[in-house]
């Protein structure tokens, strides 16, 4: 009798052990099912969960605002600018492209006080370019940075390159576009002509 009940015990002890390996081998081996699907979502780059169990959704490239657009008209097309004589300045109108007229122009050359200079004054504004030739709307960058006096003074020579902006109350009374003047001085010859290259952008309305 003694002896049935050990063995029923023994019996009883022995399948608690083997329940209890199950389960300890049925944890492992979820716990190795939820890894191995991590891993595989990584490697094809499937969105994890987020704290609510739900897809992480990618944030949204921010959108550039698109600048103003300055629409070409002159492109580097040249000009000769004869010497000047004296206190007889030579005066450019750079939306026409023409030379000698007062009426109009944007900038012009003299030698009525000192060495030959070329005089931007009649403009919405003018600055001289440190480097390079700039685009349209660098030059407004420059030109928005840089407070602009009466006239400005520049010594011709060959890379000097300048930009303007036409005054506004001239081109409403030519009833023409406002407009970027990108200027660039070629060659300065020896009996000093000036020759340069004119690129002209509308400013928009």
């Amino acid at each position: 009798m003694v002896v049935a009940v050990c063995s029923l015990l023994v019996a009883i002890g022995a399948s608690a052990v083997a329940v209890y390996a199950l389960d300890v081998a049925r944890e492992a081996k979820s716990q190795a099912a939820i890894a191995m699907s991590s891993d595989d979502r990584v490697a094809r780059g499937t969105p994890s969960a987020g704290a609510t169990g739900a897809p992480v959704a990618a944030s949204p490239s921010p959108t550039a605002t698109p600048g103003p657009v300055y629409v070409a008209e002159l492109l580097q097309s040249e000009l000769r600018i004869p010497p000047a004589q004296g206190c007889a300045s030579v005066f450019v109108d750079v939306d026409n492209l023409r030379v000698g007229v007062d009426a109009g122009h944007e900038f012009y050359l003299s030698t009525c006080v000192g060495s030959q200079t070329l005089r931007i004054d009649r403009t919405e504004g003018a600055v001289a370019v440190p480097s390079g030739t700039p685009t349209p709307q660098e030059c407004a960058d420059l030109l928005a940075r840089n407070s602009f006096t009466a006239e400005l003074s520049l010594q011709p020579r060959a890379g000097l390159v300048f930009c303007l902006m036409t005054a506004k109350a001239e081109a409403d009374r030519q009833g023409i576009p406002q407009r970027i003047g990108i200027v660039e001085v070629r060659s300065v010859a020896t009996d000093l002509s000036v020759t340069v290259a004119v690129s002209t952008y509308r400013v928009p309305a």
